[in-house]
């Protein structure tokens, strides 16, 4: 099977919950067109139970990354852009799931417009079990409507973009905003950007 040039960037603290990890993992780890590399960010120390599960992957293209101390979201995931080595980062969060063939999905409309150097999708929001739906969360799809949203309101799923690292990183990467968002300044800049 094709592995696609894209690093799976996942942020995990020691407040995460090990079994939704895992549920994270193995939804990345059995995508119908797999990532080339996943990169973990611990930050800071965590739960005996949490490096007792990431000890069992043995994936060769799972790449865990250690922060010393917890310097919260932004900083993870600057330390973790860093640490990515394909040209697409796919965000994910460590109480994630993907669907089978989000990647592949992403992949092939990146593939047929060249000039986009960033996309996200919809999500569908459950309950803490995943056993109740309580609906989905739409986005605009396209450049106009994005650009009138994002006056008011953060026009991408986080947990569900694929973004260039070289344009990212061009940008400054994340910002520490605290209740703004850090990723609603990134799409601003994004959409600044041109």
């Amino acid at each position: 099977m094709h592995v696609i040039a894209v690093s799976v960037l996942i942020p995990v603290y020691y407040g995460d919950h090990p079994a939704h990890l895992q549920e994270a993992l193995d939804s990345v780890f059995e995508q119908t067109r797999p990532a080339a590399q996943v990169v973990l960010v611990k930050d800071g120390p965590l739960t005996a139970s949490l490096d007792a599960l990431i000890a069992t992957y043995k994936q060769p293209s799972l790449k865990v990354v250690a922060r010393e101390e917890n310097g919260g979201l932004t900083a993870a995931l600057n330390t973790g852009i860093a640490a990515c080595d394909f040209p697409w980062i796919a965000r994910m969060d460590a109480d994630d799931r993907c669907a089978p063939e989000r990647l592949e999905k992403q992949w092939h409309y990146l593939d047929q417009h060249p000039d986009v150097v960033l996309i996200g999708s919809w999500i569908d929001e459950y309950d803490e079990n995943l056993e109740k739906k309580f609906g989905t969360r739409s986005l605009p799809e396209h450049h106009t409507d994005i650009l009138n949203f994002a006056k008011w309101r953060c026009p991408f799923n986080h947990m569900t973009v694929i973004y260039k690292k070289e344009v990212v990183e061009a940008l400054g990467c994340y910002e520490d905003f605290g209740a703004v968002g850090d990723d609603y300044v990134l799409w601003v800049k994004f959409l600044q950007a041109g």
